[in-house]
């Protein structure tokens, strides 16, 4: 698969932390195997230096000039005048990053190589996707929420001029198939601005010291390490530090010295230097600094997106002093070496500590797996791989539709557990389809998760699916409740689940959550709806604010009680189990208040560390045992939470989780959720 990365930021040499993120990305897509190539426009004309670090690494780099005009793309593009002050003001940041050249540029890559993705570096590069074949899947790797910088940086008197309205932001995400989020709290805010695409977070990748070797002669012992390019809330940051914090620590510890490291340095005044400031400037090994040095400070008072010089230094085994700001998106694997202080008082005492080994140092293994590449990049390279193949493989009608005057096929994959709990369920699906969709044929496979456990077998020797008798029932697996039977019952059913036109998701609980009647709304012309227009159709359901779970935000789902569906849409997905590694997120036994060692702590069934949202985790406390998600409803069997009951709340949470993610995946492979009020408009009933 051909990947394209449009960027204004050169990603060699790494001087700042978005050329890291940018190297690094690069870096892990070409060892995926993707090919990659780079088109890079930056506003100065590159050096050798440069240039020969673009031309080491493992991708092709084309340098576009900037600036250019290209007569009649403004209108091909879509680009009114400006209809106001604000309105130029975006335009020009746009076209300052995104120049008719490089537009140009893309458009020729694109119709020569033919890419099968673009990666716009930022949303304001998202202009180059107009020019793009139709197929390309469009990414915008975000790095920031522009349209929080108000909030978060300017109101502390430090701007880069890049801030953003949420309607300006919005509009600039609108192109975009995928949206990356560097950390997982702004993938939220992401998904609000850009509901209508898939958003994944995907932070940065570094490789972590297992233990910090002696001896870098450039530092002693008792130094506090500053590392930073020349943004303008980094030299805020320092600024201030050397004027509030700095005098503090050396008054307490003389002998104290501050090593600053990168194009920071070149704003530290020549009076720090007498008292103990060293200024390095860039330096050929980073990770040598940041071994020796006692600690390392992050003074930047704010920012968004993440904070790469805190992650850096905890990857390096060396604790770090910041501003809250300075933690924000910080995988919680790292925030043991995470130092927050509220004011400068408290930060100099911090770095004091750090000078005098008294600061904690994250675990060393768990960093070193939350900086790991899969775990960084697994979720989107996942995202596009599947998004790639959804374009590339039309939807596939089945052998029967074919021949002339053929009736639409629809499989049911009926998931039961025993006929005790729901007896009269199947009788009322099959009356169902009968009346909702006549003239379509219907089969009905029952997958049984209570039968004795045994795979079941593959439909093997059958010449005609007219011999099989239906509907037929298999034992399945209830590992994963339904999740997994469905897995079984599609390898049961093999290569003859494309004679089908739509394969329906029905468990013996489908009525019980159809209170408002939304299945009376099925028409048959939405059996080749889902197929010829890559829909999943059903009751969907939404949260009020998106939530994340394991680099995913989730707000929309269809429930998974009775979903239509193509077939090759499932056989896209694998499994249909996509909750993994549970053990991550549920604790073993409940915190009890006030138990020895640890006074007040939570009852929570969630670990500390668990890769869910705040949220999420509020959301499937209250459904499950509270008082519902805050929208009115409340779920019919909640339940007291205590040890006893810790199990089935760690059962049912997985399957609301593995409901969600399901459509979720379903949208990253390009098939979209539509509810079945919304396509019964379409299809005319």
């Amino acid at each position: 698969m051909r990947l394209l990365c449009v960027t204004h930021v050169a990603p060699v040499p790494p001087r700042a932390g978005n050329a890291v993120r940018i190297q690094r990305l690069l870096r892990w897509l070409v060892s995926d195997g993707w090919q990659v190539r780079v088109v890079v426009c930056p506003a100065v004309e590159p050096g050798p230096e440069v240039l020969a670090a673009m031309a080491a690494e493992p991708y092709e780099v084309t340098v576009c000039p900037h600036g250019g005009h290209v007569p009649g793309l403004a209108a091909r593009l879509g680009e009114e005048p400006p209809a106001d002050a604000a309105a130029a003001r975006v335009r020009r940041l746009v076209s300052g990053l995104c120049p008719d050249g490089l537009v140009a540029q893309v458009e020729v890559i694109d119709r020569e190589w033919q890419p099968d993705v673009v990666v716009a570096e930022y949303a304001f590069l998202s202009r180059c996707f107009g020019v793009l074949r139709p197929q390309v899947v469009k990414v915008v790797d975000a790095h920031d929420v522009f349209s929080a910088k108000a909030d978060k940086v300017e109101r502390l008197g430090v701007s880069d001029g890049y801030a953003l309205t949420a309607a300006e932001e919005a509009a600039l995400l609108t192109p975009a198939d995928v949206v990356v989020a560097i950390q997982a709290d702004e993938a939220m805010v992401l998904a609000r601005l850009a509901p209508h695409a898939t958003v994944v977070s995907a932070g940065i990748d570094l490789p972590c010291a297992a233990e910090r070797p002696a001896a870098n002669a450039a530092v002693s012992a008792a130094t506090a390490l500053v590392v930073g390019s020349l943004n303008p809330m980094n030299v805020a940051g320092l600024t201030e530090f050397l004027h509030f914090a700095w005098p503090l620590v050396r008054a307490a510890e003389p002998e104290a010295t501050l090593c600053v490291v990168g194009p920071l340095g070149q704003v530290v005044p020549t009076e720090a230097v007498a008292a103990g400031v060293q200024v390095l400037g860039e330096v050929d090994d980073l990770a040598a600094y940041y071994r020796e040095a006692a600690l390392a400070v992050n003074p930047a008072p704010a920012g968004t997106g993440l904070k790469v010089k805190t992650v850096e230094a905890v990857a390096n085994g060396c604790p770090v002093v910041v501003w809250p700001a300075g933690a924000d998106g910080v995988h919680p694997a790292l925030l043991p070496g995470c130092h927050v202080a509220s004011d400068w008082t408290e930060l100099a005492a911090k770095v004091v500590e750090g000078l005098r080994g008294a600061l904690a140092r994250a675990d060393a293994a768990d960093v070193s797996v939350a900086l790991s590449a899969p775990e960084v990049y697994g979720r989107l390279g996942t995202t596009l791989r599947s998004l790639v193949e959804g374009r590339r493989v039309a939807p596939r009608r089945s052998r029967g539709r074919t021949r002339t005057g053929a009736s639409p096929r629809l499989l049911s994959l009926f998931v039961q557990h025993g006929a005790l709990a729901y007896p009269s369920a199947l009788t009322e699906l099959r009356a169902l389809i009968g009346r909702q969709l006549p003239g379509v044929r219907h089969d009905v496979l029952v997958l049984d998760n209570a039968m004795p456990a045994r795979r079941p077998h593959p439909l093997r020797g059958v010449a005609r699916l007219s011999t099989v008798r239906w509907p037929r029932a298999v034992a399945a697996s209830n590992e994963a409740w339904e999740f997994s039977a469905w897995d079984d019952g599609i390898a049961w059913m093999g290569g003859r689940l494309h004679r089908y036109d739509a394969v329906a998701l029905v468990t013996s609980a489908f009525l019980q959550y159809d209170a408002r009647r939304h299945l009376e709304r099925l028409r048959p012309a939405m059996v080749e709806m889902v197929c010829d227009q890559r829909v999943v159709l059903g009751h969907t359901d939404r949260y009020d604010e998106p939530v994340w779970f394991d680099g995913a935000a989730l707000q929309e789902w269809v429930r998974s009680s009775f979903l239509l569906v193509a077939p090759d849409e499932l056989l896209r997905l694998g499994s249909l189990v996509s909750a993994q590694a549970m053990h991550r997120v549920f604790v073993d036994t409940l915190a009890k208040p006030g138990e020895p060692g640890e006074p007040g702590a939570a009852v929570s069934p969630f670990r500390a560390d668990a890769p869910l949202s705040a949220s999420y985790q509020r959301y499937l406390l209250g459904w499950l045992t509270g008082d519902g998600t805050g929208q009115g409803v409340e779920w019919h069997s909640r339940f007291e939470l205590r040890d006893a009951t810790l199990p089935r709340f760690r059962a049912k949470a997985t399957a609301i989780v593995n409901e969600q993610l399901l459509t979720y995946r379903l949208r990253a492979q390009g098939c979209r959720p539509v509810d079945l009020t919304a396509a019964a408009g379409l299809a005319g009933g």
